[in-house]
């Protein structure tokens, strides 16, 4: 159905597809698909991003989906826990600067860039081993 999100649908697709016998064999050839999308992201991208863009992009996140579904998870679900975990990390990153007496708009690339380093760092100490 078209009105799923646009991850979910992918990975529908991709299950309809095999059922028809339409798909990898391997996880490795998923893989190899995966890596030759995102060249082509790249070559869109130099010296600058093209129009074409958006659609190799397009082909990336298709990929990917296709990728999850043959490791066994549901794309849409891998990319909810990403959003969380990364929401999560960016809001320990504002309380250390809380902490630290520091305003988050005020710090450089490079400062923001090192309290997410020490934000993963605190989450490696503090989770149950």
């Amino acid at each position: 159905p078209e009105h799923i999100p646009a991850l979910q649908r992918a990975y529908k697709i991709g299950v309809k597809t095999q059922k028809a016998g339409f798909d990898w064999v391997h996880v490795q050839d998923v893989l190899a698909k995966v890596q030759e999308e995102l060249k082509e992201v790249e070559a869109e991208l130099i010296p600058q991003p093209s129009a074409q863009l958006e659609a190799e992009i397009g082909d990336l996140l298709f990929s990917v989906a296709q990728l999850a579904r043959h490791c066994g998870f549901e794309p849409e679900q891998s990319l909810r826990a990403a959003n969380r975990k990364f929401l999560n990390r960016y809001e320990k990153m504002h309380q250390l600067c809380a902490q630290k007496n520091l305003q988050f708009e005020q710090l450089s690339s490079e400062q923001k860039e090192e309290l997410w380093r020490e934000v993963k760092i605190l989450e490696k100490t503090s989770s149950p081993s």
